[in-house]
């Protein structure tokens, strides 16, 4: 059963609940919530599994235990530091920032760009 067709994509309630946040015991029902910073890149990377996203999450999760740091700026410093050994996607690449929820990310879009972006989603989120 459609849901909605917004013209680029058809929206159905299976998709829709496959996509919605996950919530914790403490907050579901409640109309006030808390997302991490770690939560807003698995919204921008709209939940992608690619590896080396995944290593480089858990690492700044790690990271963040001893550096005060903004989480998105130390998040990119391990992005390149597990990215130097693997294949080396690009920041814009479909698995990683290029997705529909950051629909001004083209393939071209540099790393540096990326950055900037995201860094904006950042401030937009706090």
């Amino acid at each position: 059963m459609k849901l909605a067709n917004l013209g680029f994509t058809e929206l159905s309630y299976a998709k829709a609940k496959d996509k919605e946040m996950k919530l914790g015991l403490d907050l579901k029902g409640s109309t006030f919530f808390w997302k991490s910073i770690r939560d807003l890149v698995n919204d921008l990377t709209n939940y992608s599994t690619n590896p080396i996203l995944i290593e480089a999450l858990n690492r700044t999760d790690e990271a963040r235990k001893t550096l005060l740091q903004s989480y998105i700026d130390n998040f990119f410093v391990e992005f390149d530091a597990v990215n130097k050994t693997k294949c080396k996607p690009k920041l814009a690449d479909p698995e990683i920032f290029g997705n529909t929820n950051l629909s001004e990310i083209k393939f071209n879009t540099t790393d540096e760009q990326v950055k900037s972006i995201v860094k904006k989603e950042e401030l937009i989120f706090l």
